[in-house]
């Protein structure tokens, strides 16, 4: 997160605001210009990640997990189960 902020800091600090604040005629448009410009930058510096979360996917159940069941499950099936926890 110190990098991010460090990047949109390093955005406000190199923006020309006399370009912004010189051309709005109203405080309302100076409002909706400055957000925009805020959201524009805060866009370009922070990356976003998306989660895919199926409904019957238990939190507990990470990518680990995921690889010993796998490697459990194909021990089984080719027969391989002998030294295993298996109930």
């Amino acid at each position: 997160m110190v990098g991010y902020s460090e990047a949109l800091q390093t955005a406000f600090e190199m923006t020309d605001w006399s370009v912004i604040l010189d051309e709005s005629d109203s405080l309302e448009q100076l409002t909706i210009v400055l957000t925009n410009y805020i959201n524009y930058c805060v866009d370009q510096c922070i990356s976003y990640k998306t989660y895919i979360q199926y409904p019957n996917g238990k939190p507990w159940i990470n990518k680990v997990l995921i690889s010993i069941i796998k490697s459990r499950r194909h021990a089984i099936a080719s027969g391989q189960s002998q030294g295993m926890l298996c109930r």
